[in-house]
C-alpha cells in the first residue's frame, strides 16, 4: 500500500513461518541481461569494482528514457520520481540545496564520513559517477521522448534507485531490480529475506543443464553437483524464481519487513538514505592507523590474530584453548544470553576477529586494546615472544575488566562507595590511557564538538520542517556523541581510581 511517504507491504492475512510472501520469475527482473540497452555500451565502461552498479544504473536510465516503450513501464511507475538523497549527493547544490550543505557538515567525524571515504577508495565517489556518465552518455540510444543524452542529474537519479533497491541475484544477472520485492522496508527484526538459486549458467542463465555446462567424469553437471537427484528433477519442471518466504510469523495487518543486514545507522544513511535508530551493527570503528600502528605493529597484530588465543580474554568463563567456544557464540553475550555490562573490553563486533570497534553497549573490542598495547610497548614487542605478548594481552584485559566490575563497591559499615583496587601492570594502565585518549580524539573531531549535548538536542528539535537531511545527520551525530561520552565517562572513572593521569 502507499501511505504518502512511499510504498509498504502489509499482510492481508496472518502468515505462518515458511509461507511464500512473493515469488518473482527471473524473467521479470530488470538487469543488464534483460534490458534492451545494447551490450555494445559495455566497452565504454571502466573495469573497476563499481563497473556493475554503474552499468545497471545506465540500464535503468535507458528504460526510463524509453517511457511507455519499456517492457518494465508498469514497474517503473512505482519508483520514486526524485533521487534518493544519499549523503553522496548532499553537496550537489541542485540536489541537496542548503539543507544538504549544512547536513554534510554534521557528518564530520562520524561513521558515515568514514563510510563515504571508503566508497571514495572503491571508485564510488561523485566524481567517479560523473566521469563514467560523461564517457558513456553520447552513446546512449536516442528515444522518442529523449532524442538527446539526458543530463547527469538523470543518471544520479537512476544510480540512487539502483543502490537502494537492487539485489544480488546470481552469476548471470549479478545485480538486478526485483519488482515487488523492493517495496519491503527495512527492520533489524525482519520477517523475510530474498532467496535465489545463484548457481545458474553464467553464459545463458539456465538453472537446469544447458549446452555450456562442464561435465564431470561421470557425465554430471559440475555446477549442479551439490544437488540431490530430487532437486535436479525439480529444476527441469519449475520456473527459476527469486522467493521471499516468511522466516517468522506475520500477523494480519502487520507490515512485512525485509532486512539490509545487521548494520548501523551510518551505513543505512550512506547506502539507503535513512537512519533507523535501532542501534544495530558494529558501533564506532577505527583503523589500525588511527591507533598509531605502523607496518611492524600491524604485522605483529596479524600474527597474534591468526593464533587467536587472546580472544579468550574477553570471556570470563573461557580458559586458554577454548577459542572455538568463543567463535561459536554470539559475541558479547554471557552464558544466560545477556550482554555482560561489567566489561569495558569485549569481543569484536559479530565475533569477527579483525574488527576495531566500540560496540553499542560501550565496550571496546579486544582488537583495539591489543593494538593500543603493542603501540604502547614501542619497539620492545619485537624482542618479546608471541606467547608472552598474548599473555600480557589476556592479563591486562582481565585486570581492566575485573577492576571495572569492582567499581564501585558499597561499604557495609559506612554506606559509602569504595573501590576494591587490584594492582594492575604499568602496560595495563598505559593502554587504558591510550584508549581513553582515542575516545576523546574521536569526540573532539566531530562537528561543533564544543556544543553541549543538551544544546545539540535543542538545535535538532528546532530545525525547520524543510530540513530532513540536517535532521538525519544531526540524529546520527548526537547518537554517536552519546555513545562516546558515556564510554569516555567510564574510562575516566576507572583511571581516576587506578592511578594519576
Amino acid at each position: 500500500m502507499e501511505d504518502g511517504e512511499g510504498w509498504r507491504v502489509v499482510a492481508r492475512r496472518a502468515l505462518g513461518t515458511d509461507e511464500i510472501i512473493c515469488r518473482i520469475p527471473k524473467t521479470a527482473l530488470l538487469s543488464a541481461r534483460t534490458s534492451s540497452l545494447p551490450p555494445s555500451l559495455l566497452p565504454f565502461t571502466r573495469p573497476t569494482t563499481s563497473h556493475t552498479i554503474f552499468h545497471l544504473a545506465l540500464v535503468l536510465l535507458h528504460e526510463l528514457r524509453l517511457g511507455s516503450g519499456s517492457r518494465w513501464y508498469g514497474y517503473l511507475q512505482s519508483l520514486p520520481r526524485r533521487a534518493i538523497m544519499l549523503p553522496l549527493f548532499w553537496d550537489v547544490a541542485e540536489l541537496g540545496g542548503e539543507d544538504g550543505k549544512e547536513a554534510r557538515r554534521w557528518l564530520v567525524g562520524t561513521e558515515a564520513e568514514r563510510d563515504l571515504t571508503r566508497k571514495d577508495k572503491e571508485g564510488l565517489a561523485l566524481s567517479d559517477l560523473a566521469q563514467f556518465y560523461n564517457a558513456v552518455a553520447p552513446h546512449l540510444p536516442p528515444t522518442k521522448a529523449h532524442p538527446e543524452p539526458s543530463p547527469l542529474s538523470a543518471f544520479l537519479h537512476a544510480f540512487s534507485l539502483i543502490t537502494t533497491r537492487a539485489f544480488l541475484i546470481d552469476l548471470y544477472h549479478t545485480v538486478a531490480l526485483v519488482p515487488f520485492a523492493d517495496l519491503l522496508n527495512h527492520s533489524s527484526e525482519p520477517h523475510t529475506s530474498l532467496a535465489s538459486d545463484d548457481f545458474v549458467c553464467h553464459i545463458c542463465g539456465s538453472l537446469p543443464r544447458c549446452t555450456h555446462d562442464i561435465l564431470d567424469t561421470e557425465g554430471g553437471v559440475m555446477r549442479l553437483a551439490h544437488l540431490p537427484d530430487r532437486e535436479l528433477a525439480r529444476l527441469g519442471s519449475e520456473a527459476d524464481t527469486v522467493d521471499m518466504r516468511a522466516d517468522r510469523a506475520v500477523e494480519e495487518e502487520e507490515e512485512v519487513f525485509n532486512s539490509y543486514g545487521s548494520i548501523g545507522d551510518a551505513r543505512l544513511l550512506v547506502e539507503w538514505g535513512f537512519v533507523a535508530e535501532e542501534f544495530a551493527g558494529e558501533g564506532l570503528t577505527w583503523n589500525p592507523e588511527d591507533l598509531g600502528a605502523d607496518a611492524k605493529v600491524r604485522e605483529m597484530w596479524g600474527g597474534i590474530l591468526d593464533r587467536g588465543r587472546y580472544l579468550a580474554a574477553v570471556l570470563p568463563f573461557a580458559r586458554d584453548g577454548e577459542v572455538g567456544y568463543f567463535e561459536n557464540r554470539v559475541a558479547g553475550e554471557d552464558e544466560d544470553g545477556d550482554e555482560d555490562e561489567d566489561r569495558l573490553v569485549g569481543p569484536p563486533a559479530g565475533g569477527r576477529p579483525g574488527v576495531l570497534n566500540l560496540s553499542q553497549a560501550g565496550q571496546i573490542s579486544i582488537n583495539m586494546w591489543t593494538i593500543a598495547l603493542l603501540v604502547g610497548m614501542g619497539g620492545t614487542y619485537a624482542e618479546t615472544s608471541p606467547d608472552n605478548i598474548e599473555t600480557s594481552i589476556i592479563d591486562s584485559v582481565r585486570d581492566t575488566n575485573d577492576s571495572w566490575a569492582a567499581l564501585p563497591q558499597e561499604d557495609d559499615d559506612s554506606g559509602e562507595a569504595t573501590f576494591r583496587r587490584s594492582p594492575v601492570s604499568p602496560i595495563t594502565l598505559q593502554t587504558a590511557r591510550v584508549i581513553r585518549d582515542l575516545l576523546q580524539t574521536r569526540l573532539d573531531g566531530m562537528h561543533r564538538a564544543d556544543v553541549a549535548f543538551d544544546r545539540l538536542l535543542d538545535m535538532r528539535d528546532a530545525l525547520p520542517p524543510g530540513s530532513p537531511l540536517q535532521r538525519m545527520a544531526m540524529t546520527l551525530s548526537v547518537n554517536e556523541r552519546s555513545l562516546l561520552q558515556s564510554t569516555l565517562g567510564k574510562w575516566d572513572e576507572l583511571l581516576s581510581e587506578l592511578g594519576p593521569a
